[in-house]
């Protein structure tokens, strides 16, 4: 069995990015180090991924989670004996992590996924709840295997199974990870929860002003709709939206995101 890693970089010099460091310390067990690069500003990643043997891949403009999946997709040799590590740019990988998926990809399982914390809070895997709710758990014994969901980052695919399920290119970044996780557990994807715990920070969403919470809850709105109107609960998608408006808006005191829930258009 052979793994190739994918790390899309999103306004992020490949020096600063932990996961890619990581992956590039274990490069001995992949059979080829994949940045796709999202940035919209100048950086200078693709000198680095040439001199450290890593491909590159970008379009100079941020495609979004899905194109950016899927191109890379459509590149790489989907075959029964490779599977596909995919990464965000800013996940600290443990060698355990490592070594366990390089174990484990020998049983043959369609989808490998970490135990991803942040602050303490395990926040992947996770269970559906109403068919679209991502609940989160407090012990890993409290997995539903009818109902598990995951986020994209340490989640390890057999590329085999994308000749039949790509991801969703009308959900631009929030809910990629779910919407394809909807149409694993339809396909009764054989999947395997690993022991090893890697770590989530969210740094890039850490210190934004207003005008970029606008802009991201732009995004997150747009890609939810989407994700419910898929999983045929639109009223939870309405329901929630504006609870999360609301809540936003006290905590801010800005009427923003109030006014971005009627927004219309693109």
């Amino acid at each position: 069995m052979k793994i190739d890693a994918l790390i899309v970089v999103y306004n992020k010099d490949c020096v600063n990015s932990q996961s890619l460091l990581a992956t590039i310390k274990h490069q001995d067990m992949f059979n080829n180090i994949i940045v796709f690069d999202n940035s919209t500003i100048k950086n200078n990643n693709q000198k680095f991924c040439k001199e450290n043997n890593i491909i590159y891949f970008t379009e100079s403009k941020n495609l979004g989670l899905s194109k950016a999946y899927n191109f890379v997709l459509n590149k790489i040799n989907l075959s029964n004996d490779l599977y596909l590590m995919i990464l965000d740019d800013d996940t600290k990988l443990t060698d355990e992590y490592f070594y366990e998926v390089e174990k484990e990809i020998m049983n043959n399982y369609d989808i490998l996924l970490p135990i991803v914390v942040s602050k303490n809070q395990i926040i992947s895997p996770a269970n559906i709840q109403f068919n679209c709710r991502v609940k989160m758990i407090e012990s890993i014994n409290d997995i539903n295997s009818n109902k598990i969901t995951a986020i994209n980052s340490g989640m390890v695919v057999k590329t085999e199974y994308y000749k039949m399920n790509r991801y969703n290119e009308n959900i631009f970044l929030d809910y990629v990870d779910h919407e394809f996780m909807r149409t694993a557990r339809i396909n009764k994807c054989k999947i395997r929860v690993l022991n090893s715990k890697i770590y989530q920070s969210f740094s890039r969403n850490e210190k934004q002003d207003i005008s970029s919470l606008k802009t991201r809850f732009h995004i997150y709105k747009k890609d939810f709709k989407v994700y419910c109107n898929k999983c045929n609960n639109i009223a939870f998608y309405y329901a929630n939206i504006l609870k999360f408006a609301i809540s936003n808006s006290i905590k801010y005191n800005n009427l923003v995101f109030m006014l971005e829930v009627f927004r219309k258009g693109k």
